[in-house]
Order: structure tokens, then C-alpha cells, then sequence
């Protein structure tokens, strides 16, 4: 019996569960993206309304 197992007796099996975990672990966080997106179309969006406000009045 190999004691170096970390999760199962199978080798093959070992091996897949922890490269799920490294994958899972290594993954990038998108919430960067969404606030880039809202602190770019904040501004447009209140530049626009200004102008819109600015020409109907």
C-alpha cells in the first residue's frame, strides 16, 4: 500500500482529483472585469444624461 496517496489507493484517481483541485484553486476571478465595465460606463452614461438634459432644456 503507497502511503504518498492524498485522496484514494488508485494512482489514476489521486492524480485527477488533485489536478481538479490545483485547477479550482488557479483559477482567475472575473470581478475585475465587471468593475472595469461599471467605471467605464458610469461616466458615459452620466455625460450622456447631462447632454440629454442640456439640450431639452
Amino acid at each position: 500500500m503507497d502511503d504518498e496517496n492524498l485522496f484514494d489507493e488508485d494512482e489514476a484517481l489521486d492524480f485527477i482529483i488533485y489536478d481538479e483541485i490545483q485547477k479550482e484553486e488557479s483559477s482567475p476571478k472575473s470581478s475585475g472585469c465587471l468593475s472595469i465595465i461599471i467605471l467605464i460606463a458610469t461616466p458615459i452614461v452620466l455625460f450622456t444624461y447631462k447632454a440629454y438634459i442640456a439640450v431639452t432644456t
